[in-house]
């Protein structure tokens, strides 16, 4: 199911950037402000990142058994501080509900401030609905990605070791941590890589720049404005890894993993859309 996932999510995208290229503007073009969205393929896209986001997100991790063992820049002093879970999931968790927060977010509030202002400034509402799509494809398909990735590798978390237990006796006990074993059934215990929050972060804020910079350059790459764009898309990205290690649920690796990976969608997604 997972390869059958990935095998139609790339002829989409190769679909949508080869139909972007090749096809003249048409009933199923919605033209931005320097890109343009074939609106089946790519609600499609956004489809499919989500419904294998949500099937993958409820199995079981493949191998959910061992320790994890981190060695290098993973073996540092294990950390566990959960006063940084609430900011990470508002910096990074799309659809993270809170009882003082509600939905309202980082990423939902930039997914539709960046649509929003897109189609004030340029005066048209297809332009914020094509900023809307992109940015919505790309957090699908980064969600959906790091989902099979985290069930597939099934890497134990940092959690898991035994120089956490040694470090933290009475939380390694606790039902916090022990309900992540196997009284889920998903075994969450088991998902550490790539990490989820930083992937969704890096695929929305860097595809909000990445349109924006366009935007403010005429539909090109470059400009103060872009690089400007990509490095706070860069430093809010970090910021969610950052977290996400100090509340001590990923290895440093995981969240440079999961910020690669969403960074790289983020960034793809618009570009492959540039209008030609």
């Amino acid at each position: 199911m997972w390869r059958r996932c990935l095998l139609w999510a790339g002829l989409l995208i190769g679909g949508s950037a080869f139909a972007n290229e090749a096809v003249e503007p048409s009933p199923w073009t919605l033209e931005g402000d320097g890109v343009d969205v074939l609106w089946p393929v790519d609600i499609g896209l956004v489809g499919i990142g989500t419904t294998t986001w949500v099937l993958t997100g409820g199995l079981p991790a493949a191998n959910p058994t061992g320790r994890s063992e981190p060695r290098g820049l993973d073996g540092l002093q294990p950390h566990w501080n959960p006063g940084a879970l609430i900011p990470s999931d508002v910096l990074g968790h799309p659809f993270h509900f809170h009882r003082e927060f509600g939905y309202l977010n980082l990423p939902l509030l930039t997914i539709a401030t960046t649509s929003v202002a897109g189609g004030l400034v340029s005066k048209d509402v297809e332009v914020a609905a094509v900023d809307f799509v992109l940015m919505a494809e790309a957090m699908a398909l980064s969600a959906g990605a790091s989902s099979v990735l985290k069930a597939v590798i099934s890497r134990p978390r940092p959690f898991t070791s035994e120089a956490f237990e040694s470090a933290y006796p009475e939380v390694y006990t606790s039902h916090e941590v022990q309900a992540y074993f196997g009284e889920e059934e998903d075994f969450e215990a088991y998902k550490s890589f790539p990490s989820g929050h930083t992937s969704s972060a890096g695929a929305i804020y860097f595809s909000a720049a990445t349109l924006i910079g366009l935007h403010a350059n005429d539909g090109k790459i470059g400009g103060p404005v872009f690089y400007l764009a990509q490095g706070v898309a860069l430093g809010l990205t970090v910021t969610t890894g950052i977290l996400r290690v100090h509340y001590g649920v990923h290895h440093p690796t995981d969240v440079i993993a999961g910020g690669l990976l969403g960074g790289a969608i983020g960034v793809g997604v618009p570009l492959l859309h540039l209008r030609r």
